[in-house]
């Protein structure tokens, strides 16, 4: 190896090293970026549970062509959505973000998934102890959960774009996951 040739590899080996060159990381980095990089990675799995939960629920009210028995709908509401929506509020509450710019994004996501707990619980309820009220009110939490959601997700979005990142909210099909 030339003197030259060593030279350069050594000086491209710092480049790339993760917080010795212009690769970025380490003390140097923005740290808005690593804290939006950290979040990202933290909040991806929950949310994409959360993608799949909705999607569950659509399944649930749209059986028998949007005309579900009811019995088994609040039945299947109670014992697959349910328990799912509360480890989802459990996970994104474990999320503390230090960053003030994260945090602020992050707590409606945290009001978001107690929205849609409450909202599933009193759908349920209302329903078992036919309250009408109970019933339609739990189905408008569950609506105004999504519209915050969405906002949470653009807000989310928005913030992570600007550092170069994009959040992935629906989880990637898998192989079992194949159209027909």
């Amino acid at each position: 190896m030339t003197r030259t040739y060593h030279w350069m590899v050594v000086g491209l080996a710092v480049m790339l090293a993760p917080g010795l060159g212009c690769g970025g990381g380490g003390s140097a980095a923005d740290p808005v970026a690593e804290a939006v990089a950290q979040y990202k990675a933290a909040v991806e799995p929950p949310i994409q549970k959360s993608e799949a939960i909705a999607k569950t629920f659509v399944e649930i009210v749209l059986a028998n062509k949007g005309n579900p028995d009811p019995d088994q709908a609040a039945q299947r509401i109670e014992s697959e959505i349910i328990p799912r929506a509360k480890t989802f509020l459990e996970e994104v509450t474990a999320i503390q973000p230090e960053n003030e710019k994260v945090a602020a994004i992050h707590k409606f996501l945290v009001q978001v998934a107690q929205l849609r707990l409450e909202g599933y619980t009193d759908l349920v309820k209302g329903y078992k102890e036919n309250d009408l009220d109970l019933f339609n009110q739990g189905r408008k939490k569950i609506t105004e959960s999504k519209i915050q959601e969405n906002a949470f997700i653009e807000q989310a979005s928005q913030l992570m774009g600007s550092y170069g990142y994009k959040l992935e909210y629906y989880a990637p099909p898998t192989a079992d996951a194949v159209l027909p």
